[in-house]
């Protein structure tokens, strides 16, 4: 019987600004050697999600940092996994999925999308312009997607899978991919999960403006 990992709890967001609010910093900790998602002891700081429709299903966050890269950690509470996409080549539209967008002080961001099946995709972003990481690039990624349940199982093309409870979906972005070393002030991140149970968008989110990560 698989057991669900502890994980923190989200929390109220508080913003201290009357015309334009700033997001508060996400405190990252450090977490050195292999990071497991399904860890318990990953140090992190919740993040607040804003539900904006849908389904009063859970959204947990967890994020941590080591010599190599950030690694970001998302358990979603669910009771079905809408996803059947298995095309490396295809889109994610409409796939229950959890996004990370990371931005390096110099301006270089990266936007990642994991499906509830494990589809990983990728790209560089400059303003309105996307464009796909190189094979290379992707390779250093590293992602996992996980089903949570007593005799949870997902079969492609059929919604339904018993007694599921959640789905973690955790990804890795490596410093190299930023031409960065290391952290250091100035990285900001967006976190998103889409959820399509209903058959529409259910979406939590870090906020409308990308977070700044303290690292410590």
């Amino acid at each position: 019987m698989l057991t669900r990992p502890l994980v923190f709890v989200l929390s109220a967001l508080i913003v201290c600004s009357v015309a334009a609010a700033q997001p508060s910093p996400l405190v990252v900790k450090r977490s050195d050697g292999q990071i497991d998602p399904l860890a318990s002891n990953l140090r992190a700081k919740s993040l607040p999600f804003a539900k904006e429709a849908g389904l009063a299903l859970s959204t947990r966050l967890r994020v941590g940092f080591d010599g190599r890269g950030v690694w970001t950690s998302f358990e979603c509470e669910d009771t079905r996994l809408a996803a059947s996409v298995t095309d490396p080549a295809a889109a994610l539209d409409g796939e229950d999925q959890v996004r990370v967008t990371l931005t390096s002080p110099d301006a270089k961001t990266v936007h990642v999308i994991l499906s509830g099946l494990g589809q990983l995709r990728a790209a560089r972003v400059s303003g309105s312009d996307s464009t796909a990481l190189s094979a290379d690039e992707t390779t250093s990624l590293e992602s996992a997607a996980i089903v949570l349940g007593e005799g949870a199982m997902f079969v492609p093309g059929k919604p339904h899978q018993d007694k599921l409870e959640a789905w973690i979906g955790s990804v890795f972005l490596p410093w190299s991919l930023f031409g960065a070393d290391g952290p250091s002030a100035g990285w900001t991140a967006s976190f998103e999960r889409s959820d399509y149970d209903s058959g529409s968008e259910a979406l939590w989110r870090s906020g409308a403006e990308p977070v700044p990560l303290s690292f410590e």
